[in-house]
């Protein structure tokens, strides 16, 4: 993918965190509706020709039967390669937890965030826990590990960073059918489309960063 393409999307993002009012967008489910919707029918294109095309989903389905009480899922991304056409070659997704001060929770939130990335990394390795600001700088990533609490304090990226530099480089994302599919049925979504080169296949890690054995991730 072209950097000017990535260095187009870095300023989208940016520029979008900028603009969302914590006052009307409080809590974390509104937050990501927001700044989700505020990139809903961007297009961005490079001097080359390549493109990036986001478009975003919000469901008002809340509370015990949503796929975010069954699957631990808040919010799910999805990146997609077309060709030509505009047929699809390639995709896969990321899941997530959004949560306000992440870096300050109580026990209590502490606890649930865990317990819903422990239901997230049973589905996948390509999930992660967002921290929501209140000043107008860009959202935090903290990336997945396979032991409590299930999320990586320790490290972290901006979601800038954290898609352009890990996601659309391909060192992160799930291919599975499965992971897309409940990336799809979340309460709130972000899909880029790109006719960027689709990307190659490399085995993929486990949590403990060992290669996990008949699984394959993008490259």
């Amino acid at each position: 993918m072209d950097k000017e393409l990535k260095d187009l999307l870095k300023s989208l993002l940016l520029s979008t965190a900028n603009k969302i009012d914590r006052v009307s967008f409080e809590n974390e489910p509104n937050y990501v509706a927001g700044f989700f919707g505020k990139l809903h029918n961007e297009t961005l294109t490079s001097s080359s020709g390549q493109f990036l095309k986001l478009t975003s989903s919000l469901s008002n389905d809340r509370g015990p039967g949503t796929a975010e009480s069954i699957t631990g899922i808040d919010f799910g991304m999805i990146f997609k390669w077309v060709d030509p056409d505009g047929e699809i070659v390639f995709e896969k997704a990321i899941l997530a937890q959004a949560k306000n001060h992440l870096f300050n929770l109580s026990n209590n939130e502490k606890f649930n965030l865990q317990s819903q990335c422990q239901k997230m990394s049973k589905l996948t390795s390509s999930y992660i826990a967002m921290d929501c600001p209140y000043n107008g700088s860009l959202p935090i990533i903290c990336r997945s590990m396979g032991y409590p609490p299930f999320w990586d304090e320790n490290n972290r990226l901006n979601l800038s960073d954290y898609i352009c530099d890990i996601v659309l480089e391909c060192l992160e994302g799930d291919i599975s059918d499965k992971v897309v599919n409940a990336a799809r049925r979340s309460d709130r979504g972000l899909v880029i489309r790109t006719n960027s080169p689709k990307p190659k296949l490399s085995r993929q890690r486990n949590q403990s960063n060992k290669i996990k054995k008949g699984r394959w991730k993008p490259r």
